[in-house]
Formats: structure tokens, sequence, C-alpha cells
């Protein structure tokens, strides 16, 4: 996969000077767990196919931590996900997220 127009950060997405788009990760975890299991992969195996830690694994699908760019990477390269799964998923995310920051 190539990250390289891809810029991952902590806040909401926006657009780089250099025409990369900035992706929040911190509600990311929600996403690698759908497509975990999708792949019918329990965090046991995925713990294998990627050397992170099954607690670290976790974790990042509950929301408690925010994964690193490259733990992030290993997890979506593990479960062969394009960057365009990757960048709508994360779009779907931020829209969410805005939804329910209007109707609180």
């Amino acid at each position: 996969m190539s990250y390289n127009k891809i810029i991952f950060t902590m806040g909401h997405s926006c657009q780089g000077k250099m025409g990369q788009t900035w992706y929040n990760l911190i509600d990311g975890g929600n996403m690698l767990k759908k497509y975990r299991i999708r792949k019918g992969l329990s965090q046991e195996q995925l713990e294998k196919l990627t050397d992170i830690d099954r607690k670290t694994i976790f974790r990042i699908e509950n929301d408690l931590n925010t994964p690193l760019v490259t733990t992030f990477v290993k997890i979506t390269k593990a479960l062969n996900l394009t960057d365009q799964e990757i960048i709508n998923e994360l779009k779907q995310i931020e829209k969410d997220i805005r939804i329910a920051e209007k109707n609180k």
C-alpha cells in the first residue's frame, strides 16, 4: 500500500498544502475490528500476522488506544485493505462524528 498522499493525525480530517489528506485515527479502531471480523480473523490470528500484541489490538479496536501510524499500516496490510477502502471508511467515520456532534 502506498500512503504517500495520506497523512494520519489526531484531529479531524483536513486538506494539506501539497494535496495530502489528513485523517483522524482516533476512531479508526472500530473500522479495523469490522474488517478483521469480515476477514474471519480472530485477534490472536491478527497478532500472528502483524507481530502486534493481542492486548494492543483489543485496545485499538475498542478505541482505548490510538495506534501509531506504523501499527495502523501493519494491521491494514495484514487485512489486505486498499488505500481507497481506508479513505472511504475514515471519511465515513468523520461524517458520523460530525452528525453526532450536531445532534448533541
